[in-house]
């Protein structure tokens, strides 16, 4: 019998398919299932497929395993949409697992998420349905089976590190670490490693080094795909601020047929995986910002953009904007990547500037106002920095996508402006500062 594929790719190899002006390149693909990717639109379960019933239990597939996924890994990963109530694994061809909510619109919110996504970088790929039982049975709390409302203690629930934390958001977790957390202890609580977890950061997210590599099951992409931003909050420009801490931003889209999703082209891929690392699953304006890696490799000029809350355009290019931060060797070498905290750093403002002016610029743009300010001492004698502190990382953040470029007149030339430059600092403001 003619083999399909082998008749289709030795068409193809003599005579490339046009569609138009476009040749189409087609090739053998190293995947062995078409994945359904996650979408904001949840489609009707097929009624003759016993598995697609709607249902507060889901089942999950993983496929492409090139590492551990243990129940651990499954609860961290789906802590992040919602409160797990029961975990059962299977171990079989492939690795499953049964997983309970406590209503449909978490399991439903759980899988328009999860569904397609990588668990690691480049493997452990998900596949999410509904399953069959409507409760699960655990009998006791080991490796394979956990009941999160019956442990009868707190401390029998996964650790922070790795589970309320829920800051692990890359491919889902990234890249995966060279140290194993290891199986949950039979009495009922999460084994800690031995090594120190720096702050911040989660077990599974260690620290990358300059020179290692990402593995990536197909050429690196400089573009993000990010979820979950507050449609009546943000914009292009806010989403270049957010990011231009951490690489280039050359265009911003957001998405017409999904709300609260943009896609954005960085100046490298090395950028996408510090945004990653840095920003995603961190609260912005009360939506868990979420960073994947898209599947494209630029993001196109959108001719006919839509219209944002603000009346903005969806679409914006940045790559030939001054405020982007590494168009050079020497400018580049001037970033200090911080993850979120309550601390900015600003620099270049005017002389002389205090809290009641960075008060007052928030106050005007809307943007949460800060609670604490200190200015260095020493300075260029043209301009002044230091730090500004917020309540919380999560008003300081929103502060940066919003207050972060503001231009400032200066009151001894009103034809020029400071602009106003922010980015995470490392550390807070003493009391004494303030």
């Amino acid at each position: 019998m003619l083999d399909l594929r082998e008749f289709s790719m030795g068409m193809f190899s003599d005579e490339p398919l046009r569609i138009g002006e476009h040749n189409i390149d087609v090739s053998f693909s190293t995947s062995k299932h078409v994945m359904q990717r996650a979408s904001s639109k949840e489609t009707s379960p097929d009624p003759s497929d016993p598995l697609s019933t709607v249902n507060h239990v889901l089942l999950y597939t993983v496929f492409n395993v090139q590492h551990p996924v243990t129940l651990k890994v499954i609860h961290q990963i789906t802590s992040m949409f919602a409160e797990v109530v029961r975990i059962v694994m299977f171990r079989k061809s492939n690795i499953q697992a049964m997983v309970e909510f406590k209503s449909v619109e978490d399991a439903r919110r759980v899988k328009q998420n999860l569904n397609g996504a990588d668990i690691y970088s480049g493997c452990c790929t998900l596949k999410v349905d509904y399953a069959r039982p409507t409760r699960l049975t655990v009998k006791r709390n080991d490796e394979d089976t956990w009941d999160f409302e019956n442990n009868g203690a707190t401390d029998a629930e996964p650790d922070d590190s790795f589970g309320s934390s829920r800051r692990m958001h890359g491919s889902l977790l990234g890249s995966y670490p060279k140290h194993d957390m290891g199986p949950p202890h039979a009495n009922g609580s999460f084994h800690t490693p031995s090594f120190q977890t720096p702050p911040g950061r989660s077990l599974m997210r260690l620290p990358v080094t300059p020179d290692s590599s990402r593995y990536h099951p197909h050429p690196p992409t400089p573009v993000a795909m990010v979820f979950n931003l507050n449609p009546d909050e943000m914009n292009c420009e806010r989403l270049f601020n957010l990011f231009c801490p951490y690489g280039n931003v050359l265009r911003v889209k957001f998405l017409h047929s999904t709300q609260g999703t943009a896609m954005v082209e960085m100046g490298d891929p090395e950028s996408v995986d510090r945004l990653m690392d840095n920003l995603s699953g961190y609260t912005l304006m009360g939506s868990q910002l979420v960073i994947r890696r898209s599947k494209q490799n630029e993001v196109l000029n959108n001719t006919l953009p839509h219209k944002l809350f603000d009346g903005s355009p969806s679409f914006q290019d940045f790559s030939s904007s001054r405020n982007n931060r590494y168009t050079t060797m020497a400018s580049a070498s001037k970033n200090r990547l911080f993850k979120p905290s309550s601390t900015l750093h600003y620099w270049n403002c005017p002389l002389g500037f205090n809290l009641d002016d960075m008060r007052a610029i928030c106050e005007n743009l809307h943007a949460p106002l800060p609670s604490k300010f200190a200015a260095y001492t020493k300075g260029s004698g043209r301009s002044s920095s230091g730090l500004v502190q917020w309540d919380n990382e999560s008003d300081a953040l929103a502060a940066l996508a919003i207050v972060n470029h503001h231009e400032i007149p200066n009151p001894d030339d009103g034809r020029h402006t400071f602009i106003l430059k922010l980015s995470f600092a490392a550390e807070s403001i003493r009391d004494t500062n303030h």
